[in-house]
C-alpha cells in the first residue's frame, strides 16, 4: 500500500474529536465531511491513485478526470522504491498542444492533464532540462 499525507492515521474527526475510519467521507458523530479525505481525493487519481499536480484536470497516467473514479485513500503504510536513475521526459498533447516536463524513474504518463487526450513523448533539449531543474529547485526552497 502507498503512503499518503492525507490519510487519517489517528482515526479522529478534526471537527468533533470522535472516532473516524480513514475511508469515511463524513463523520458518523457530527456529520461533517472528513476534510483529509476530501483533500486526498483531489490530489490523487480516483482510478489509479497516481499523484495529481495543481491545475491538473485529468490523470497523466490513466486519463481519468479529476474527481471521478471510486477514490478510496490508502492506509498509512510506507512503500520503498528502488530503480534506475530518474529521467527527464517532455510530453506534448495531440489534442490541445499543452506540453510538460517530468523527472521520474519510470515514465507512465500517457494522457494530457489539461484535456485528457493522448500525449506523446517529444525531444527535450539540455537547456529545457536545466530550466526545469532551476524551477524545481526554486519551488523546493521557497
Amino acid at each position: 500500500m502507498k503512503m499518503s499525507k492525507y490519510t487519517n492515521p489517528e482515526g479522529i474527526c478534526i471537527h468533533c474529536g470522535k472516532s473516524l475510519h480513514y475511508k469515511d467521507k463524513f463523520c458518523a458523530a457530527c456529520g461533517k465531511p472528513n476534510d483529509l479525505w476530501q483533500e486526498a481525493s483531489q490530489s490523487e487519481c480516483g482510478n489509479c491513485h497516481a499523484s495529481l499536480q495543481d491545475g491538473d484536470r485529468y490523470c497523466r497516467i490513466c486519463g481519468t478526470r479529476v474527481g471521478e473514479g471510486a477514490y478510496e485513500p490508502y492506509q498509512n503504510l510506507a512503500v520503498y522504491i528502488y530503480g534506475p536513475m530518474p529521467l527527464h521526459r517532455k510530453h506534448a498533447c495531440s489534442g490541445c498542444g499543452y506540453t510538460w516536463i517530468n523527472c521520474v524513474m519510470k515514465d507512465e504518463e500517457k494522457y494530457c492533464p489539461q484535456c485528457g487526450e493522448k500525449a506523446e513523448e517529444v525531444k527535450i533539449s539540455s537547456e529545457e532540462i536545466r530550466e526545469y531543474q532551476e524551477k524545481l529547485t526554486k519551488s523546493l526552497i521557497c
